[in-house]
């Protein structure tokens, strides 16, 4: 209890000290300890989004806590930089649920995008590349390729689509265990803005597409829109085979989210449990269409699954290893509140020049106690 009640101090003690208001307002909220290796790269994100530092031990602990201090600050934005064993279906349900409490109304009410914090080289490459992403000048949506694996035939079309000012759209249907056909193609794969993934997925990959293969890919600070099954996966989820589930652990080395970060993906949608197609061309065509930061884009789907499911805040039975699988597990809302975003939330493809003006500020690094 007293831990708790120094957590709530110490939360009413370390409020943003500003100059002058910031819009749009951003937070880091992280488990990475002050001090650690990691932490550089923590407070190089604030820094470049002069934001706020808040650093929690799990949500569990300190939700409360957290929720306090978005209702005082109301931020934008979020990164949640946490270590990939704790970005799973719970954690994922647990935050969305905590987003819509903010205010009165049952939808989320901040943007937020994952930066799975496994070590320190890793979090240090996933901030460089954002760096880069944004640094450059050529005009994006140039180039957009949907990736089909496991399909029936291998085969390579362009489309024009006229609501998308003729952007092409390259479609490769790939068959499984035709490497020569991807080898010969894996220029269409990484010359992408937008690469759309599709096929039979698990939390290693996609079926059709070998480890060898996507290993050896070369992203081009592509976003990824995945639509198979547990792709968003990165340490951990829930077997629902049986008529328990099974929470699996497993090397994030293996994780085919992770693998894609480290192969130049600047961010990343997926799903952490089962999906469905549809949610993944929602996502991409508002991308295009919206001209909104990507945290934007994935709160649309948030919003719109709530919509759908009556128009109430979200209460979710989160999953547990060894529990029967909770009320409403696999269904149209629970697949749209396990998709998430990995990159940065306030990060735009393009027309980045209409963002609002941004000027210096002091921001000050708070957190809850550490074990």
């Amino acid at each position: 209890m007293r831990t708790v009640a120094f957590a709530f101090v110490l939360l009413a003690a370390c409020g943003p000290t500003r100059t002058d208001s910031v819009l749009p307002r951003y937070v880091v909220l992280t488990t990475v300890a002050p001090g650690s290796p990691m932490d550089r790269s923590v407070l190089r994100l604030a820094r470049r989004r002069l934001a706020e530092v808040v650093r929690f031990r799990s949500l569990d602990q300190d939700g409360g806590a957290i929720l306090a201090w978005l209702r005082a600050n109301q931020p934008t934005y979020a990164a949640l930089v946490v270590r990939p064993a704790e970005i799973d279906v719970a954690f994922q349900l647990a935050f969305l649920e905590l987003a819509c409490r903010v205010d009165d109304d049952p939808f989320p009410d901040l943007a937020w995008g994952y930066f799975p914090a496994g070590d320190a080289a890793s979090l240090q490459a996933q901030i460089e590349r954002l760096e880069a992403a944004e640094a450059k000048l050529e005009t994006r949506l140039l180039r957009a390729t949907r990736l089909r694996t496991a399909a029936p035939a291998t085969g390579l079309r362009t489309d024009s689509l006229a609501w998308a000012t003729r952007l092409p759209l390259r479609t490769f249907e790939l068959k499984e265990g035709d490497l020569d056909a991807l080898r010969k193609n894996v220029s269409v794969i990484e010359e992408s803005d937008f690469l759309l993934l599709e096929g039979p997925g698990s939390p290693e990959g996609l079926r059709g597409l070998p480890r060898e293969e996507l290993e050896k890919l070369r992203l081009d600070s592509s976003i990824v829109f995945s639509g198979a099954d547990y792709t968003g996966v990165t340490g951990a989820s829930f077997d629902s085979a049986a008529a328990l589930l099974r929470r699996r652990t497993f090397d994030p080395d293996q994780s085919f989210a992770q693998a894609l970060l480290r192969n130049g993906a600047a961010a990343i949608f997926a799903p952490l449990d089962r999906g469905e197609t549809r949610l993944l061309e929602r996502e991409w065509t508002d991308a295009v269409v919206s001209d909104e930061p990507l945290g934007w884009v994935m709160k649309h789907g948030y919003d719109l699954a709530i919509l759908s499911a009556g128009g109430s805040s979200p209460s979710f039975d989160l999953p547990q290893d060894g529990a029967r699988p909770p009320r409403g597990f696999g269904k149209p809302l629970f697949q749209s509140a396990t998709r998430i975003l990995y990159g940065d939330p306030m990060f735009k493809l393009h027309s980045r020049e209409h963002l609002p003006p941004v000027r210096p500020t002091a921001t000050q690094t708070c957190w809850f106690p550490f074990r």
